[in-house]
């Protein structure tokens, strides 16, 4: 791979990136015109999708930015998706259910954030 772009959806602590390869000479200014030029397309075609769908639904973000991925493709951009690992849990450890695979340094983290949470 040679000139690898993400497109991402952020919301919050949610971000739902988009990987892709690119044309060798496109940089990143113009990866990001590009996206900007076609976001109207995109959000035609999220309302498109939603409604000929029988889980018609809400359109977010997420479906533009998803709606987006064929128009990218069209303008000659692959769309991939990499090997990844994906650590996931509540966003403050405080329970000792919540440390799978931390080994001995759970009762650190927990012992740390009890001492922050008493501090407020």
């Amino acid at each position: 791979m040679k000139n690898l772009f993400i497109l991402v959806h952020a919301h919050w602590e949610e971000w739902t990136p988009q990987y892709f390869e690119g044309p060798e000479n496109v940089t990143q200014k113009e990866f990001r015109e590009l996206c900007q030029s076609l976001l109207e397309q995109a959000g035609y075609n999220s309302v498109v999708h939603s409604t000929i769908h029988d889980f018609s639904s809400y359109v977010g973000w997420n479906e533009v930015v998803e709606s987006m991925i064929p128009l990218l493709k069209k303008q000659g951009y692959r769309h991939f998706r990499p090997k990844q690992c994906v650590l996931a849990g509540p966003g403050i450890i405080d329970s000792i259910s919540e440390t799978e695979g931390l080994g001995s340094s759970a009762n650190a983290i927990i012992a740390h954030n009890r001492m922050t949470r008493a501090k407020y």
